[in-house]
């Protein structure tokens, strides 16, 4: 959520668009934002119409970087053609094992 939402204001975004582009509710882009803000991550400037544009800060940058890293090793831990098709039991009760 909190990638998907730093992502989407990257170069500024509204509230409309940034619930649009990380895919969520306005409910829960309100909380986020409130804590992204709080913490720096994310800063608030006004459009030339007078909307409230977000915008990820130097700080949401770096942040969302980390994010992106974590995501890529998470992904590699979790590749579906790692998985073996049968558990290995090493011997251990074999017959119990293979009746699950």
């Amino acid at each position: 959520m909190i990638r998907g939402i730093l992502e989407a204001a990257r170069r500024g975004a509204t509230k409309t668009e940034i619930v649009y582009k990380s895919n969520l509710n306005f409910r829960i882009v309100d909380q986020c934002l409130a804590g992204l803000l709080k913490a720096g991550y994310m800063t608030i400037r006004k459009s030339r119409e007078g909307k409230a544009l977000f915008y990820t800060t130097e700080k949401g940058l770096s942040f969302l970087g980390e994010l992106t890293r974590l995501g890529k090793t998470i992904a590699e831990l979790l590749t579906v053609s790692d998985v073996p098709k049968e558990p290995e039991t090493h011997g251990l009760m074999p017959e119990i094992a293979k009746s699950f």
